[in-house]
């Protein structure tokens, strides 16, 4: 399964999309699977004039960071997620109406 959606790069002005799941189950590991989504995802990058796609992998994930390597990804490991959750959300959204 790959789930992904469209984003908007300003640093180079290109459209962009954003991996935001990957996942083969353990038995189909291996077999291919993981290369035909990420080869499937990047047809639709190029087909929509992608700069980039972007995703990330957790620090402990060496596996998947291999499997990315070998893709020809890049890590950018002190990068760091910053993220606000439903509440936040929320609580900014009700002080920020105009």
């Amino acid at each position: 399964m790959a789930t992904y959606y469209a984003t908007f790069s300003s640093f180079i002005s290109k459209p962009g999309l954003w991996l935001d799941d990957l996942f083969v189950q353990e038995p189909s590991r291996n077999l291919g699977i993981g290369d035909a989504l990420m080869k499937r995802l990047c047809s639709i990058a190029a087909a929509a004039g992608c700069g980039r796609v972007e995703w990330h992998v957790l620090h402990a994930n060496e596996g998947g960071k291999r499997f990315y390597r070998r893709l020809g990804a890049t890590i950018r490991e002190s990068e760091r997620l910053v993220r606000v959750t439903e509440g936040t959300i929320l609580a900014l959204a009700q002080t920020g109406s105009a």
